[in-house]
């Protein structure tokens, strides 16, 4: 899960790469939430292949389950 992170404006190419992933959150991080907009955001491509996605607090694209490990930076 990635909250909070302002700084950070788009995703590694990497993450493309971690096809065993299958969770992931991304909130409170406007310009990166943007990015990662399902279907139309520069930076969907990298995170398309993640089954359970969620971007913005409002906008699942997968979900979460209840007890997933959370991470803040």
């Amino acid at each position: 899960i990635l909250i909070r992170m302002l700084g950070i404006k788009s995703l590694p190419e990497g993450l493309r790469n971690l096809s065993n992933l299958q969770h992931l959150s991304i909130r409170e991080c406007s310009a990166l939430e943007e990015e990662c907009r399902e279907g139309v955001g520069s930076d969907w491509p990298k995170i398309a292949h993640i089954p359970h996605t969620y971007v913005g607090n409002l906008n699942p694209v997968g979900h979460c389950p209840q007890g997933a490990a959370q991470f803040s930076y």
